[in-house]
């Protein structure tokens, strides 16, 4: 009898697992295919983006002539899987005589300009590009639901896949021909799959921890940080075991880890590049930044270049690396020393500052997820049942603190809090850990505290839901409701009244409050990166009394404005009354020459990034 009982008891839990199971695994899809929805019917209307054309046009020169002098100031994966389609249709793409350019030059951005005049079906090629790479959305998903899972269990998983799904920056930028997005989802997988080896000591996971590494740097410099940072958690996570299983058992295992990671991604990044002039003497390059060509400043370089190894002994070394993946850092490296112009919180400077991503990071996460984060760091600092093995804690927390602190000191500008994205699946999986609130056994009665916090939790999820689907398709010019309130003396340009009683509608407006008091922190890429300006279009159709019209944008969206409105263009001067839509970024820019626009209200805000005005000179007085 006792066996029988015992039995059943056994089935009913069988049976209880795969339908647990059944229920993860339909959670997850219906996740993904959220993600992918959004994104898909987001990027159909979405415009170019600044430079997406010279991304296209740099990746389909790579495919075409192996040629990895464009764009080399990132990685090429992202820009080739955006370009395939391309490429797969028979887009055309210059040739580097054809665009007239120094050897130094800049090439994309001749190149994206040359592209869209000679493919009459360009926006056919972004809108396919753009698909292809929600592949990485769906990639940087998966690792955080198996990444969480193995950490926390079932419901964390689900709760850090719904962190990605509902990020404003993964669903922004990861429908863009972009690499931020990618990089944090490669990243994410090699940082997962080499702590479950440090776990496991599996060779299978360290084989593929190395292969997800190179792919990972095939999509950005900024992830370099994980070769000495690997090497630091391996040290740490084994200290104990170089006394327990002495020196060469130690020493073996170092071997692997530099075989199989280091040397692997090393030779991933070479096939990406087709192994492009590998292992040339480093005294062959020429380089244009004072870090690697030895001058004292950016215009004692010569136009040929320079290089501060070559009459040392490290001039004959070869380099391991492709030609222009090495070019590539030393271009972004003369960013960073030459300096930009650079806005935050009301100031202009020529330079960044320390504590702008944090800022950014603050007031572009939504409350929801910020709650989330609260009371993940709350119940991991006075409950053990909610805390890993220190060490464990260590490899989760390190990537994404790494990266947060190693773009922060780069203050030679501030101007994209995109950077940051591939240091966010770091905080999606460590406040995932507020899935354990509900894994409780359901017969047990749940204490006070605990149905407290379940609550909050259920509460902040559905803030955070809110959030986001109230700025869709917008989410690149997200700003969360802690905007308004943060440097509320910056004064700023009025915001066309509301008079619509909607119930709905106000709800939307107070949520997405922060979008619009976004210019007193943030410009650029925070708030309009030129993904509006086809919208722009869509209400200029339904404008019948459209007469003469001024387009001041951001990207090359104004030359399918100028195209389709080209009989409405004014070219008298501004003599008489005209219609103006300007970005959000030259309204707000350095030299103030639309600061008489501030006054005014705007006839319509598109998507939070471009106002629209009706301006009579006579009475408005625009200063040219």
């Amino acid at each position: 009898m006792t066996n029988e009982r015992n039995l059943a008891t056994a089935r009913e839990y069988c049976a209880h697992a795969r339908a647990s199971r059944v229920g993860v695994y339909a959670t997850l899809g219906a996740l993904c295919a959220t993600l992918l929805l959004l994104q898909a019917f987001g990027l159909w209307n979405d415009s170019y983006a600044y430079n997406e054309h010279g991304r296209l046009a740099a990746g389909l020169i790579k495919i075409t002539r192996a040629d990895f002098s464009p764009f080399r100031v990132n990685p090429p994966l992202p820009d080739m899987v955006g370009a395939l389609p391309a490429r797969l249709l028979g887009a055309e793409s210059p040739k580097r005589s054809e665009l007239n350019l120094a050897p130094f030059a800049r090439t994309e951005y001749g190149a994206g300009s040359w592209f869209l005049e000679h493919n009459a079906d360009h926006f056919l090629y972004l809108r396919l590009g753009r698909l292809c790479e929600l592949l990485f959305s769906l990639v940087g998903a998966l690792a955080c639901f198996y990444y969480a899972r193995w950490l926390f269990g079932d419901v964390s998983g689900l709760i850090a896949c719904g962190l990605w799904c509902f990020s404003p920056y993964i669903l922004g930028f990861g429908r863009l021909v972009c690499p931020d997005v990618p990089s944090a989802a490669l990243g994410v997988a090699a940082v997962g799959v080499f702590h479950y080896w440090l776990s496991s000591r599996t060779q299978g996971a360290l084989v593929a921890s190395g292969l997800l590494l190179g792919l990972a740097e095939l999509c950005k410099y900024t992830l370099i940080v994980f070769y000495p940072l690997f090497f630091i958690l391996w040290l740490v996570y084994r200290s104990r075991d170089l006394l327990r299983n002495g020196i060469r058992a130690w020493l073996r295992e170092c071997g692997a880890l530099f075989f199989y990671v280091f040397t692997l991604s090393a030779l991933v990044i070479n096939m990406g590049y087709l192994f492009e002039r590998t292992c040339a003497p480093l005294g062959e390059y020429r380089f244009q930044s004072k870090l690697f060509s030895g001058a004292e400043t950016l215009g004692e370089v010569s136009g040929q270049g320079g290089n501060r190894f070559i009459n040392t002994p490290l001039a004959k070394i070869p380099v391991p690396l492709p030609y222009n993946y090495v070019l590539g850092i030393d271009t972004q490296r003369i960013d960073f020393e030459n300096g930009m112009p650079s806005y935050w919180r009301g100031d202009w400077r020529q330079h960044g500052w320390a504590l702008y991503y944090a800022n950014a990071a603050l007031v572009k996460t939504p409350v929801g997820a910020l709650a989330l984060l609260a009371l993940a760091l709350g119940l991991t600092a006075r409950r053990g049942a909610y805390r890993l093995a220190r060490r464990d804690e260590l490899v989760l927390w390190a990537p994404g603190l790494a990266i947060f602190f190693l773009v922060s000191s780069q203050t030679g500008f501030s101007i994209h809090s995109r950077y940051i994205i591939p240091a966010l699946p770091t905080f999606f999986i460590a406040t995932s850990r507020v899935g354990r609130l509900f894994s409780h056994t359901r017969a047990l009665p749940a204490p006070r505290r605990l149905r407290v916090a379940r609550v909050f939790a259920l509460l902040a999820t559905l803030c955070l839901a809110l959030e986001v689907l109230a700025v869709y398709p917008h989410e690149v010019s997200f700003f969360n409701r802690l905007t308004p309130l943060l440097n509320p003396s910056r004064p700023y340009a009025r915001l066309p009244r509301n008079e619509e009683r909607s119930p709905l509608l106000r709800a939307k407006n107070w949520l997405t409050a922060g979008s619009y008091a976004a210019p007193r922190q943030f410009l650029d890429s925070n708030l309009d990166w030129g993904v509006e300006e086809y919208r722009l279009a869509q209400w200029l159709r339904k404008r019948p009394d459209l007469d003469y019209l001024n387009v001041t944008l951001w990207s090359e969206g104004w030359r399918e404005i100028h195209k389709e409105f080209a009989e409405h263009v004014s070219e008298l001067g501004f003599a008489q009354p005209y219609w103006h839509a300007i970005s959000v970024n030259c309204l707000y820019e350095r030299d103030e020459t639309h600061r008489y626009l501030w006054k005014k209200e705007p006839e319509a805000i598109i998507g939070y990034s471009i106002y629209v005005y009706r301006v009579d000179p006579k009475v408005d007085r625009p200063s040219y």
